[in-house]
């Protein structure tokens, strides 16, 4: 089971077969105003590497759009609730 250093175990509903049990994750949650910067921040990083290292657009731009996805998701859930907060 994967281990976050601040919420402990993170229990996944489809845990992929390459993840460890004893790795290191890290949750951001959609109710802290800076997550989706950093997820934001991380879909550039993933397009910018996997283009330079020549892997095919369409893939790129698939994993991309996911992440990008996530992170539009979490700005709405967090607008719907009335507002975010900074990190604890």
């Amino acid at each position: 089971m994967p281990i976050d250093r601040k919420y402990g175990k993170v229990i996944l509903e489809k845990q992929p077969t390459s993840m460890l049990d004893d790795e290191p994750v890290i949750v951001f949650r959609a109710r802290d105003i800076l997550a989706p910067l950093a997820v934001q921040a991380y879909a550039q990083a993933v397009a910018a590497t996997k283009r330079g290292l020549g892997d095919s657009l369409d893939s790129v731009d698939d994993q991309v759009d996911y992440i990008l996805q996530t992170a539009r998701e979490m700005v709405s859930w967090r607008e719907a609730r009335g507002g975010g907060k900074l990190p604890d």
